[in-house]
């Protein structure tokens, strides 16, 4: 078990700035004329006069562009890369400020660009890639925002903030078709329910086909060594690259009297995606596996041919390029996959757990309910609570060479619950010349992640988990702006947080049998597999 604790503090440091910095002039140029609000420094400001390097784009400008993901917000901001995640890693988003971010959505790591959803912190790069539904602006913070953002935000935080009922009993449909047998639906409704009582519904999905086929090498290359994988006639195993996604929220807002707005809204976004498009574009198995043929170690192959010969990784299984000497007509070769899914190998002392076959998928279920009270005390002091409650679980495969050969086969399976508090008291003080802002935030999160580890180049093949990580954050901060002059202000704030996280390690059998012993390969024998009887192995506990 690794066990993580920390106590640290954040300064920003200080600095002059004037609202001719504000928004970064020379990077941000957003064709508009309508004054955007952001809610940054977590007062309410126009962009123009925010001392951040900051992108803030309205929820009308991203529909007259068509943007419908987060990922598409990287094309207003510069130095900022989001992509969604490759098939290895999963239903998630690739997170990159400044150069500063991370890839891998395993729970023992820690992205490096904050998420928020209507300020909202969510923890993990798996659901993060968040469908632009009904919002009302994103704004994304480049530079570390560690002092109000939170944990996580070296490289800079990115805030989606979603339209709030107002009552204008109107509503919206639209619906797209397109190649691929694309297919999209989105609409909204905001109605009125009493005087002081609103409601919003806005709901999409979102279908196409894949664009990379998988076929069958066999069938699309008569008279090969290669075995089949089709179940019939049709050289076509599937498609890579589809999605098929349904998502909605429900907002109610009741403003009581004048001085109090309260909102509370929830949310299901449910995915069954086909896995993440690849290609191969080289292969060469004496560069990879040390040898003529992909084999276990004492020789046995990978992939056993028609003929009981092994089967190479190599040019014949990439589909175009340069590095290709596949033969294949009648398709688009630049969109072409010979992936199977599939570990055909015979069980034997070494391998007892053979043939696999893994089903071809990207699925995510995630949901989650959010309450949101303004309180206006006084015309200089107002106060802010955020309540949350979310979960998901993410499933996918992943097949990583795009070839027959089964190298490296893996099924995943990420869950994850949390909640949230967070407080904030802002206010102006000395005849309006200090705004400031002072909370309070509690984090708490336990996420589980298990998966079919099927690593033939390594000669592993084990169950992965369910490895738990619960994890706690608690934190107080406070942040002020003094306007020295009207054209200069002085910005400074702190942060002290308070952190643990523990990470536990469960390796099985994948039949969920303990496993005897270590691996006698590493230990000089000619395979894991021993005669002997071991105990089961006893992990050693990390501490840092």
């Amino acid at each position: 078990m690794m066990k993580l604790l920390r106590a640290g503090a954040s300064l920003l440091a200080l600095s002059m700035t004037g609202t001719a910095l504000a928004q970064d002039a020379a990077e941000e140029k957003v064709p508009t004329t309508d004054e955007i609000v952001v809610t940054a420094q977590f007062r309410a400001q126009n962009l123009q006069d925010t001392p951040l390097a900051i992108t803030a784009v309205s929820g009308e400008l991203l529909q007259q562009r068509g943007q419908t993901n987060v990922s598409e917000i990287a094309a207003q901001a510069p130095n900022v890369t989001l992509k969604p995640q490759g098939q290895e890693l999963g239903p998630g988003i690739i997170a990159f400020i400044r150069g500063v971010g991370q890839t891998d959505p395993n729970f023992a790591l820690e992205p490096g660009v904050g998420m928020y959803i209507d300020d909202v912190y969510l923890p993990t790069l798996t659901g993060s890639l968040l469908d632009l539904t009904d919002l009302d602006r994103v704004e994304v913070l480049r530079g570390p925002q560690g002092t109000l953002a939170g944990r996580n935000s070296l490289g800079g935080s990115i805030k989606l903030y979603s339209k709030k009922p107002e009552g204008s009993n109107s509503g919206s449909m639209e619906a797209t078709y397109g190649r691929y047998n694309r297919i999209d639906v989105r609409g909204l409704f905001d109605l009125k329910l009493s005087e002081n009582l609103f409601m919003r519904v806005a709901g999409v999905t979102k279908n196409i086909d894949g664009y990379v086929k998988r076929l069958d090498y066999n069938l699309t290359h008569p008279g090969t060594n290669v075995p089949t994988f089709a179940k019939g006639a049709n050289p076509v195993l599937g498609n890579v690259g589809g999605t098929s996604s349904v998502a909605g929220k429900v907002s109610l807002r009741w403003q009581p009297t004048e001085t109090v707005d309260i909102n509370l809204s929830g949310d299901y976004t449910r995915e069954r995606n086909e896995p993440g498009a690849n290609v191969l574009l080289y292969a060469n198995t004496s560069a990879v596996f040390d040898g003529p043929n992909a084999t276990f170690t004492g020789g046995r192959p990978f992939l056993q041919g028609t003929n009981g010969a092994g089967i190479p990784l190599n040019c014949m299984f990439v589909p175009n390029g340069v590095n290709s000497c596949d033969t294949i007509t009648g398709y688009d070769r630049r969109y072409i996959s010979y992936a199977t899914y599939a570990d055909p190998a015979r069980p034997d002392s070494q391998m007892p757990y053979k043939p696999t076959f893994t089903d071809p998928h990207s699925d995510l279920d995630n949901y989650g309910a959010a309450l949101t009270i303004d309180v206006d005390v006084s015309d200089q002091l107002k106060l802010k609570s955020i309540t949350s409650w979310r979960q998901y679980t993410a499933d996918w495969s992943y097949d990583s060479d795009g070839s027959p050969i089964a190298n490296n086969n893996l099924n995943q399976t990420q869950k994850n619950r949390q909640w949230s508090q967070e407080l904030r008291l802002s206010g102006k003080v000395l005849d309006d010349k200090l705004d400031f802002t002072v909370g309070g935030f509690y984090f708490d999160t336990r996420g589980t992640f298990t998966g079919r580890i099927n690593l033939n180049y390594a000669g592993i093949d084990f169950r992965h988990g369910p490895d738990p990580t619960p994890a706690k954050n608690k934190a107080i901060f406070a942040n002020f702006t003094y306007a020295l002059s009207d054209a200069a202000n002085l910005t400074g704030g702190i942060r002290q947080s308070w952190d643990e996280k523990d990470y536990g390690y469960v390796r099985k059998n994948p039949d969920g049998t303990n496993i005897q012993g270590p691996c006698n390969f590493f230990l000089g024998a000619p395979h894991c597999r021993s005669d002997r009887h071991r105990q089961p192995a006893q992990l050693p506990a990390f501490r840092a």
